[in-house]
């Protein structure tokens, strides 16, 4: 349709529009930023997507019989069927499908009508991600070439803080990929008086070798909690 037009005995205007719809039982914004709705036209029943900005008609993304839908943490659709008590999984780049996430006869459904998830967004009803524990590497922006440098190693947790309570092992690794590159041993965090309380410096513990940016990153292979810094080795 294009920009929003007004329409007659309405206070505002009308945003996206395709002849024949109706009864629009989901309206949800996709990971691409596109908009898209689940069409109650009886006669088609079918996803239609939009262009997130101007509002414009791109397709029917996924023809069907569905009432409402929501973008899932995997990026991928689900939506409920006007005539069975399941909810569908699409993939949301394609629209291709997936699986029935929740079969007909199960799950106690009846009739469902609304979709969403712990983490979808009350606005747009995009999926959330929580924030993600992390490690947060501190070291010298440059450094010269065979010559060792601290680095120190902060673990957060999910809200930005330092996780006094982790005790972990990090393993090192690095972009620069000549044999004389010197990292850090495996080293297991601990806690309590004299503990590391989520905080450990490994002194002169990195040597680079190659000129460049370098990428020097830990990682908990257990958990897969990770974290990266870049150094600048000069000659």
């Amino acid at each position: 349709m294009g920009a929003p037009l007004p329409r007659s005995g309405q206070l505002g205007v009308v945003f996206a529009y395709q002849d024949g719809m109706n009864a629009a039982g989901g309206l949800v914004f996709g990971p691409d930023g596109n908009l898209y709705v689940a069409d109650g036209n009886s006669s088609r029943f079918s996803i239609l997507r939009f262009r997130g900005v101007t509002g414009e008609f791109i397709d029917t993304f996924i023809p069907g019989n569905f009432t409402t839908l929501v973008f899932g943490r995997d990026n991928n659709i689900y939506a409920t069927r006007a005539t069975a008590n399941s909810v569908l999984r699409y993939d949301g780049t394609t629209g291709a499908f997936i699986d029935e996430f929740i079969p007909t006869g199960s799950g106690g459904l009846n009739s469902p009508s609304y979709l969403f998830f712990t983490n979808s967004d009350p606005t747009t009803l995009a999926y959330v991600p929580l924030p993600q524990s992390r490690f947060l590497l501190t070291a010298v922006p440059t450094a010269v070439a065979a010559t060792p440098f601290d680095i120190t190693v902060t673990a957060l947790d999910s809200s930005g803080n330092i996780d006094t309570a982790y005790q972990g092992t990090v393993t090192f690794s690095t972009s620069d990929p000549d044999s004389g590159v010197v990292l850090p041993a495996d080293y297991a965090f601990t806690t309590g008086i004299g503990g590391d309380n989520g905080v450990h410096t490994f002194s002169s513990g990195v040597t680079l070798i190659t000129v460049g940016d370098q990428t020097l990153t830990s990682t908990d292979t257990v958990s897969g909690i990770t974290g990266s810094v870049t150094v600048t080795v000069g000659p």
